[in-house]
């Protein structure tokens, strides 16, 4: 019987050019015609991967045909990872097999295998251009979320702020009675009496808007209503102390947190003030043009300016 069978071998990487860290195989192939010679290959016990850990290894066997012969099939697979970039081999290696029934033993020798090991795959978190790419969507982020907070806290604000009174239709009615009040006394003194219970009024409205209490300090909400055209004046809703207490607490807001101060000078409310006390405990009596005067500078105080347009 035949004392010898001759193996054809070959051995690969099955990943050229690996990068380091990535995980790839090396395979010894084996093959001999399958005939009655028995034969035994050995697994190799000679391994150098430089540039490489061997991480597991496996022995697979199988036969095939083709045509008429029939072939063994043996493969020993190492699994290998990648540690450093540059060279990687899989050094020669001997293999050895016993061969016929008097189990001589044989040997072939494997070539040496070469290939590049490539440097780690960059991460994206590590890139320039992706680090400054997040950075302008968390701070495009940033703003849209610091907008839509502002926009939230408008509203509320917005919400919580008692609605104010329009004026406007009353101190077109004012004017309006201002033209027909020529040289008289009482009709001069209703017009700076109404022009009290607007100014307050308006107090009233800045005052709540600014989250003092109108009740505060002494100080009453009123609910004066504009006489109609050509009707005698009422009486301020408030107390004559009220617009004093009222303008005091408005004035000191001048240099508050919103920064943007009352409309209208101390001294242009200074002025109404006197024309009001004036009216209440002297009569009143103005001339003409002095209460055209008061007008405007009651008007500008209100933030009213025009016809009927406000600030």
């Amino acid at each position: 019987m035949q004392e010898a069978v001759k193996l054809s071998t070959q051995g690969a990487f099955t990943l050229a050019s690996p990068r380091v860290g990535d995980s790839l195989d090396y395979v010894v192939q084996v093959e001999w015609e399958d005939t009655q010679v028995p034969v035994i290959v050995l697994a190799p016990d000679s391994l150098d991967f430089p540039g490489f850990k061997i991480i597991g290894q496996a022995t697979v066997h199988k036969k095939l045909a083709s045509g008429q012969s029939v072939r063994n099939h043996t493969e020993f697979i190492f699994r290998l990872r990648a540690q450093a970039q540059g060279p990687g081999k899989a050094a020669s290696m001997k293999l050895r097999y016993l061969t016929g029934l008097s189990r001589q033993e044989e040997a072939v020798f494997i070539p040496t295998a070469h290939t590049d090991i490539l440097p780690a795959p960059t991460r994206l978190l590590d890139m320039a251009w992706f680090k400054i790419l997040l950075g302008l969507i968390i701070l495009g982020g940033a703003g849209a979320l610091g907008r839509i907070s502002f926009k939230l806290a408008s509203r509320k604000k917005a919400a919580k702020t008692p609605p104010r009174e329009d004026l406007r239709p009353a101190v077109a009615t004012l004017k309006n009675r201002l033209r027909s009040a020529q040289n008289s006394p009482d009709a001069s003194k209703e017009i700076l009496l109404e022009m009290e219970n607007l100014a307050t009024r308006f107090l009233r409205d800045e005052l709540s808007a600014t989250g003092i209490s109108p009740l505060s300090k002494g100080m009453a909400a009123g609910t004066g209503k504009a006489s109609a055209p050509g009707a005698p004046a009422t009486a301020p809703a408030l107390a004559p102390a009220r617009f004093e207490s009222m303008l005091s607490a408005y004035l000191a807001g001048r240099n508050g947190s919103n920064g943007s101060g009352p409309s209208g000078s101390d001294q242009e409310w200074a002025r109404l003030g006197e024309l009001f006390r004036h009216a209440r405990f002297a009569g009143g009596y103005k001339e003409p043009h002095e209460l055209q005067d008061a007008f405007r500078t009651f008007r500008k105080c209100l933030k009213i300016t025009g016809e009927d347009e406000h600030e």
